[in-house]
């Protein structure tokens, strides 16, 4: 005869433990915010901005940590959704990107620092898994000039005279690559597809309502340069601001046709309010490429209403940001950038890259050493210049990856165009990505923008989407199913079957 044992005395199932265990795991969670809030408001109180943020830096952390461990796709999501507005809890000041702030001990308690080390760990551990799991097939174009300009920086760090620096950024570059490498394979369906887009809109929402907060309340985050003041949201400087919306602009403006009436109404007030603070930033160069990228957007898509749009937006700009004309003519009988006066600002880059071509006259292979430019000159500046920084800090080897990457990113996006179908939010997502990746490579040619590894994840997020967008409409193609013209982000279509791991 079988003997029931009392329900109380029976062996709980794995099944039945498991939501107990979330419930014990999300109830210390809480308890962790609330005392990390007390401590956070004390240190406010007592003017202390490690006490202020690192409590609840903790808290998150144990938190993305928990999320990683158990659904690494929303983990991903996630930090999309948040790593730009991370940099507004930077502990080591706005000074970052300087000489006397590029150590270990001046940034590893940045929570942009901690962020970036849980993720790194997930990624490695994800990947490793993934590929023993699948192999490397899918390993694209991309992804290999990526992993060969981290090659690049990798050995240029073991000439490198500034060790910590080039360390340190090349830590950074890794957490980008592991992004895009992390996102090609994630990305295996249109639902992931359009959760990774969702992210990338959503980032938007921390930079532009901490700008909106400052501004009601009259201590909005700016700089002031050349005597005009230039929003910097929740990054440490107002380029930096610029270029991350340029990105997310052109991306929105080339999708949002394509998406859902509900996504619409979410998604336009946002493009708008990000396109007044962009003009606030008084950055020409992001500024002249959102509205060059606009223009590629109309002809590439046939909306030719978007013209009328940028005059408009033109004529807004002068009402908005009158500083805005100041800055154009600075450029031509301006200052230095962030020094004393010296004609115009083009001169100064021409003068200032000429003397930057004998740095690396010792080592032309491998170059200086990543993030080492500003300590072999008098004005302690990045290059201003991604492939002329790329030449320098990691030699021809890395020139090469970098031009190498450039190349295939367009390659990759072009080909999207060709593959997704016109009307549908693939080829939107297709086209901006394009679009963004020209002005990418455009502003490399008078700016540091791989230099913020926060822009270059988005940028490669973006890249990421639409190489995704172009191997499902290749793969619905070969299978005879694909969705209608004018499928939206909304709209069900149907599932293909992931050809790698999902998450």
């Amino acid at each position: 005869m079988t003997v029931e044992l009392p329900v109380a005395l029976r062996r709980p199932s794995a099944a039945s433990l498991e939501p107990t265990w979330n419930r014990t795991v999300t109830t210390g969670l809480v308890a962790l915010a609330v005392v990390a809030s007390v401590t956070s408001g004390y240190g406010i109180l007592t003017g202390s901005s490690r006490l202020a943020v690192l409590p609840l830096a903790a808290v998150v952390g144990l938190a993305l940590v928990f999320v990683a461990a158990t659904r690494f796709s929303w983990f991903i999501l996630l930090l999309l959704a948040i790593r730009a507005g991370t940099d507004a809890l930077k502990l080591s000041g706005s000074d970052a990107g300087s000489t006397a702030s590029n150590t270990v001990s001046a940034r590893g308690l940045d929570p942009s620092s901690i962020i970036g080390v849980l993720f790194l760990v997930f990624a490695l551990l994800w990947l490793a898994a993934s590929f023993y799991a699948h192999g490397s097939r899918n390993f694209s174009s991309v992804s290999t000039m990526l992993v060969a300009l981290l090659a690049a920086g990798a050995f240029s760090v073991l000439g490198s005279s500034h060790v910590q620096a080039s360390v340190l950024q090349l830590a950074r570059l890794t957490s980008a690559v592991m992004m895009y490498l992390v996102l090609e394979r994630l990305i295996v369906d249109r639902r992931m597809l359009r959760r990774v887009l969702a992210a990338c809109f959503v980032s938007l929402v921390v930079p532009l309502g901490y700008t909106v907060v400052g501004l009601l309340t009259g201590d909005a985050s700016a700089e002031v340069k050349g005597g005009f003041t230039r929003l910097t949201g929740t990054f440490t400087q107002s380029n930096d601001y610029a270029r991350y919306l340029c990105f997310l602009v052109l991306l929105g403006v080339a999708v949002l046709p394509y998406v859902s009436r509900s996504s619409k109404r979410l998604l336009a007030p946002l493009l708008a309010v990000a396109g007044v603070f962009l003009l606030m930033t008084l950055t020409l160069g992001a500024i002249g490429a959102t509205a060059a990228g606009m223009v590629l957007i109309a002809l590439l898509q046939r909306r030719y209403g978007l013209l009328g749009l940028l005059v408009v937006a033109g004529i807004g700009a002068v009402v908005l940001a009158p500083g805005l004309l100041g800055r154009l003519t600075e450029s031509t009988t301006g200052s230095e950038l962030g020094g004393g006066a010296t004609g115009n600002s083009l001169s100064w880059r021409l003068g200032y890259w000429a003397s930057l071509l004998t740095i690396n006259k010792n080592n032309p292979i491998t170059g200086i050493g990543l993030n080492a430019t500003q300590y072999y000159t008098e004005s302690a500046k990045q290059p201003h210049n991604d492939y002329l920084q790329a030449y320098v800090e990691t030699g021809i080897v890395g020139l090469l990856a970098y031009l190498g990457l450039i190349v295939a990113m367009l390659v990759v996006t072009a080909r999207a165009v060709r593959r997704t179908q016109r009307g549908t939010l693939e080829w939107g997502v297709a086209g901006g990505a394009l679009v963004c990746v020209v002005m990418f490579a455009v502003m490399s040619v008078a700016a540091n923008v791989i230099q913020s590894v926060a822009i270059f994840w988005y940028v490669l997020a973006i890249t990421a989407c639409a190489s995704a967008a172009g191997s499902l409409a290749a793969r619905e193609s070969r299978s005879g199913v694909g969705p209608a013209a004018g499928t939206t982000a909304g709209t069900p279509t149907a599932r293909v079957e992931p050809a790698h791991a999902p998450a």
